[in-house]
């Protein structure tokens, strides 16, 4: 009967590390998105919402000068107060460009 208790407990622990691993995992990646865009940029131009569409079209301008054409949540363009000339930073998830409001630090200026 001992023996049944700790192949469970080791089960149990083992399903903790995991999970604890597995929540450390996002919580570090979501402060290196934070903290570490991939790429900043200026919005230029932010497009009407094309009806049945949930993201907002807009043109970024990059640092090195490159435009891009990204989309953005309307929620996070109103909640976020998005308009021309605001910093944000640029993701790539799959084939899209996402744009989203980073930690404002001073040499991203």
């Amino acid at each position: 009967m001992s023996h049944e208790i700790n192949i469970v407990n080791a089960i149990n622990f083992g399903a903790f590390l995991l999970i604890l691993f597995f929540m450390g995992y996002i919580i570090i990646e979501s402060l290196r998105i934070l903290f570490l865009p991939e790429k900043i940029g200026k919005i230029t131009e932010i497009k009407s919402n094309v009806p049945g569409k949930a993201s907002v079209s807009v043109i970024v301008k990059l640092k090195n000068g490159e435009f891009v054409a990204a989309e953005v949540s309307p929620c996070c363009l109103c909640l976020d107060r998005l308009k021309v000339g605001d910093l944000v930073a640029v993701r790539e998830i799959g084939n899209r460009k996402i744009i989203y409001k980073p930690v404002k630090w001073k040499f991203w200026d």
